[in-house]
């Protein structure tokens, strides 16, 4: 399934796997509830909710954010991912407007 046909709230495989990491780096390595890692990388309650149940992608500023809050390594959040099942797609190529 391509992430374009993800419907609202639904759960992709590489995003539940990062979550499924984070919560368990949160647990065991930070020993943090939900709202103190949320509040330690500067993200509201509810997104890092949606992140740990693999309903959100996020940014790499976002990744490195929690990389951060939880004093792990990039790497340690995406080591070992499956992204075997990732469908590419071919997307025609648009300039940006600039208002980013």
């Amino acid at each position: 399934m391509s992430k374009a046909s993800l419907m609202p709230g639904e759960a992709n495989g590489v995003a539940a796997a990062l979550g499924a990491r984070v919560v368990a780096l949160r647990k065991k390595s930070a020993g943090m509830t939900q709202k103190q890692l949320a509040a330690a990388a500067g993200l509201s309650q509810p997104y890092l909710a949606k992140i740990e149940a693999g309903r959100q992608d996020i940014s790499l500023r976002v990744l490195a954010r929690l990389g951060k809050a939880l004093t792990v390594e990039l790497v340690d959040l995406v080591d070992g991912i499956d992204i075997s099942a990732v469908e590419l797609e071919s997307r025609p190529y648009s300039r940006s407007s600039g208002s980013d």
